[in-house]
Parts: structure tokens; sequence; C-alpha cells
């Protein structure tokens, strides 16, 4: 936890290389830290890296849907960027459509509004 809160800290500093460096620090000690790989995908968006930001949103998605836990608003978010992040993208690999991701931001905002 402590490793996603510094990240947030440089994150909003504009120091993306360490929130960077933070993100995968927490990822890394572990894997299925769906907030992590939200904060990380928030990063390389502002980066400019976009299929690595999308890569990191379906990865939070994934571990919040295994684990049961889709019942915040940060759920919810993570499928209205990866809607955005998908049109930039452009590659048919993944699991969900940009509009499939953004109908399921309107069902869950919706829900937990």
């Amino acid at each position: 936890m402590a490793q996603n809160n510094l990240a947030a800290i440089f994150a909003k500093m504009g120091d993306y290389p360490k929130a960077r460096k933070y993100c995968e620090g927490a990822i890394q000690a572990n894997p299925r830290d769906a907030l992590a790989h939200r904060n990380l995908s928030r990063i390389r968006d502002m980066e400019g890296n976009v299929t690595d930001a999308a890569e990191h949103n379906c990865i939070a998605i994934e571990v919040e849907n295994n684990d049961q836990k889709c019942t915040s608003i940060q759920f919810s978010e993570a499928h209205r960027s990866l809607s955005r992040q998908l049109l930039s993208v452009k590659d048919d690999s993944y699991k969900m459509t940009p509009q499939q991701c953004y109908r399921k931001y309107t069902e869950l905002k919706s829900r937990y509004s």
C-alpha cells in the first residue's frame, strides 16, 4: 500500500518515472493488486503509452472480476478509461470492445453513484 501511495504522490507532482517505479514495485510485491495496476495504467496513459495503459487496465478489471470485488466506482472508472484507450490502440485482441467497456462503465456508475 505504501508504494501505491508514493506512486500517487509522485504522479500528482508530475514525476511519472518515479511514480511508475513505485507502481511496478507494488505489482512485483503483489501481482493481483488491482489498484496498483489501475494506477500504473493512469501513469502510462499520462506518459503517452496507451497500449501499456490498456494492458494494465485490463489486468485491474480482470483481478476485480475474479475477486468479485467489483463494487467500487474505481472499477467503473477503469472501464471508462479502457474504452478510451482501446479506441486509441485499435487492437482486436482485447476481450472487450470500447463500446462494451463504456456500457459497463455506465452500468456500474449508475449502480454505485
